[in-house]
This record gives structure tokens, C-alpha cells and sequence, in this order.
């Protein structure tokens, strides 16, 4: 697998969180569910697979079935109980490289140009964490972080929320805003539903 890399040709891994509980789902595992013709996770391994050289999908169930898909599969030891901003310190240390995509399960619109766009503005602003900005509000799933820096950043503590996690220093916002309706994610049975983005199209814009 190769893909992008960052100043002084730092490699990318790329962490898909799929440890939710899917309790809209009716308790459900997400990523799994078809969507497409394929496990929706599997929209979001196919997006993000040309741009990184390590795929890594966390995960609480189902860890067989999520293996099977091509990508190796680790368990958040804490459980689905602690969320995603502690599923995600456990599983940066086990990562190969210090830079890494945050990615989540339940997104199968994920565009394949979002990690080019998250590693230009790294370069552009030498910033340790740049998260996603859909037009309306902050999208934490979709985020490029530099791991030393946040592990250190943390030491001690680890906040409840994604967002309080990455937000606990210095960080940027890389504007998607153009790819607005991509970033829905699929949390009910009705949202399976839904027909896709068009790749490109987002909302227009007042």
C-alpha cells in the first residue's frame, strides 16, 4: 500500500473507527451493514486505501468479519461503553507511523480527495491536528493528526468527547464545506436508505 506523505516524507496510517454502540441501529454493527451493494465500511476502505500506507480499523464486534475485509482489525480494550475519543487513544500506539487519518465507519460517502485535502492544509499551516469543516460545524471523524504530539498533549487525561480530545491544543480546520452532503452519516435503518452523493456535488451554498 502506498499512498501520500507528509513533509520530510512522513507516511500515513489511517485508523476507521467502527467500535460504536448503533443503538439507532437497533444495536446493530454499523459497519457491516450493506449499503451499496457492500458493508458500508467497506466504502470508506475503498476511499481511503490509495492514500495511506497502513489501513487499521478498530472495532468491539464482529472482529472476524471486519478482518475478512482486507485490513487488519484491533479491539479498543475499554469497550463501546467509553466512546470514540478513548477508542482512539488506545489505538495510536499501535499504529506504524506518527501521522494518521481518522476515519469513520458510518460515512460510506467519504470522498477519496478529503486525505490530499487535510495533508495540503497540514503543510500549509505545520499544524498537529487538522479536522474537517463541513460548512455547518466541526467533523472530528474526519481528521489528519500528528500522533507524538497528541499522545503527549494527554498525558494524564482523555477527555469523553472526540472533539474535546482533538481540541485540546493547537489545531486547524481544513474546509470541505463543497462536499457538504457527503459527510452524513448513516445512523438509522431509514438512512440506509438514502441514495448516494453525487462525487463533487454538495449543497449550494447562500
Amino acid at each position: 500500500m502506498k499512498g501520500l506523505s507528509l513533509a520530510a516524507g512522513h507516511k500515513l496510517s489511517a485508523l476507521v473507527l467502527a467500535g460504536g454502540a448503533g443503538r439507532r441501529m437497533g444495536g446493530r454493527d454499523k459497519g457491516l451493514e450493506p449499503f451499496l451493494g457492500q458493508p458500508m465500511v467497506g466504502h470508506v476502505l475503498k476511499a481511503l486505501a490509495p492514500s495511506v500506507d497502513e489501513l487499521v480499523i478498530v472495532a468491539n464486534r464482529h472482529l472476524d468479519a471486519y478482518r475478512r475485509l482486507g485490513h487488519p482489525t484491533i479491539s479498543d480494550p475499554g469497550g463501546i461503553r467509553r466512546g470514540p475519543a478513548a477508542a482512539v487513544h488506545a489505538a495510536l500506539g499501535r499504529l506504524r507511523h506518527d501521522w494518521v487519518l481518522l476515519a469513520p465507519c458510518d460515512m460510506p460517502r467519504y470522498r477519496s480527495q478529503w486525505p490530499a485535502r487535510l495533508v495540503a492544509r497540514q503543510r500549509a499551516t505545520d499544524s498537529p491536528v487538522v479536522i474537517a469543516y463541513d460548512g455547518d460545524r466541526l467533523q472530528p471523524g474526519v481528521t489528519l493528526l500528528h500522533i507524538p504530539t497528541l499522545l503527549h498533549r494527554l498525558v494524564g487525561t482523555v477527555p469523553s468527547r472526540l472533539t474535546d480530545l482533538l481540541t485540546n491544543g493547537p489545531h486547524v480546520c481544513c474546509d470541505l464545506s463543497a462536499d457538504h452532503d457527503a459527510f452524513l452519516n448513516v445512523n438509522t435503518p431509514t438512512d440506509l436508505l438514502q441514495p448516494p452523493a453525487i462525487p463533487g456535488i454538495g449543497r449550494k451554498r447562500s
